[in-house]
């Protein structure tokens, strides 16, 4: 199972033997799902709270991360083709004469 997070690139292999370090990638930061149970129970105190924006966030991390799944991809290029169609559409019907 561990080997399936590497491969799928949520965790991040550094360093050799006993010199490994392994750390989450910015694409398991930013998609891996959150428990809300487990958020919330613990106290208000001892929660990680962001007190600002995360600039890096757009700069850094995001450039990086792969949103969407080759099939999601996919299914939103299919979408916007058909997308194009009809806008090809509106505009052959626009320019005919009245």
């Amino acid at each position: 199972m561990f080997l399936q997070f590497v491969k799928e690139g949520d965790v991040i292999v550094e360093g050799k033997a006993r010199a490994t370090r392994y750390k989450l990638s910015d694409q398991a930061h930013l998609l891996m799902p959150l428990n809300l149970d487990t958020y919330f129970a613990k106290d208000v105190d001892e929660r990680k709270v962001q007190t600002s924006f995360n600039f890096e966030l757009i700069r850094e991390q995001l450039p990086d991360v792969d949103l969407f799944t080759e099939e999601e991809r996919k299914h939103l290029a299919e979408l916007q083709s058909e997308f194009r169609s009809h806008v090809d559409e509106m505009k052959t019907v626009r320019a005919m004469p009245k």
